[in-house]
């Protein structure tokens, strides 16, 4: 989900996903961890990139989302919170496992999302390693030989403990942080932008497809569901369609965030 506010659940009879109002703690911690001093990596990509990320794996995003990224030649990363398998909110199902491990078998990448899908700030140290372990088994049992290395923040929001937490578990986290990621960046702090039903307007696409090859960076589209209407977190797939045509036009590269690390020359992951 996106920082902007917190999602309201459903009524229905399935197993609910719970409120996560967007406090003032939590956002005083993600400032912090973003101008905080960090190790930073410099990117070494020979030519600009753009990936695609979906989290908490609506049923939309698994289905019209992962189809239309395949028919364009490329593939996405989808962050999964692996307790959320079939819940509901007032704007989507949420996925079962088993479309999972259908997407891995098609060669999505499969990330971590936390198990329980609370903001990590809400997560002391052990409470934060006990999630993620929880996660990665289930993860682990379904994708069996995949590289679970990436993560993305519930919700977008970072913090500097967990930040320094995942530097020894993960090989990159990713926000909601506005931006393209350019130059010397931090790989636990990276930048994304929402393609949500906001960026209804081409251009805005177009300039920032722009700006990723004026600067050789790395642009990071994240959204959620994939419909019509989409929830306030998710796009239209004319909106996907638009993105991935404007990509392919101008020759940058699509990569899943794994490997775009590669392409920048990150270090690997270290041992979870």
């Amino acid at each position: 989900m996106s920082q902007s506010s917190a999602m309201p659940v459903s009524d229905a009879a399935s197993p609910r996903i719970p409120v996560q109002p967007i406090g003032l703690r939590m956002r005083l911690a993600h400032r912090v961890a973003r101008y905080a001093p960090a190790r930073r990596h410099a990117m070494r990509n020979d030519r600009p990139l753009v990936s695609f990320s979906f989290d908490d794996i609506p049923v939309s995003a698994a289905a019209t989302g992962a189809r239309m990224l395949e028919e364009a030649g490329v593939r996405g990363t989808f962050f999964v919170a692996t307790s959320l398998f079939g819940r509901s909110t007032d704007h989507w199902r949420v996925a079962e496992a088993d479309s999972v491990a259908a997407l891995a078998r098609r060669g999505h990448e499969i990330g971590l999302h936390t198990h329980a899908h609370v903001p990590v700030v809400a997560l002391d140290a052990a409470a934060f390693h006990s999630d993620m372990g929880e996660c990665r088994r289930i993860l682990s049992d379904l994708v069996p030989g995949r590289l679970l290395q990436n993560f993305a923040y519930p919700y977008g929001y970072a913090s500097l403990v967990h930040r320094a937490i995942l530097g020894l578990q993960a090989r990159s986290s990713r926000t909601t942080h506005p931006g393209v990621n350019a130059g010397r960046i931090d790989l636990h702090y990276l930048c994304s932008i929402l393609l949500d039903r906001s960026m209804r307007n081409p251009a805005d696409i177009d300039a920032l497809i722009e700006r990723t090859i004026r600067q050789n960076g790395w642009l990071i589209f994240t959204t959620h569901d994939v419909d019509n209407p989409p929830s306030p977190y998710g796009c239209t797939p004319a909106i996907l369609e638009h993105a991935l045509d404007a990509v392919r036009r101008r020759g940058v590269r699509i990569a899943t965030i794994g490997e775009a690390l590669d392409l920048i020359g990150a270090p690997k992951a270290p041992h979870a």
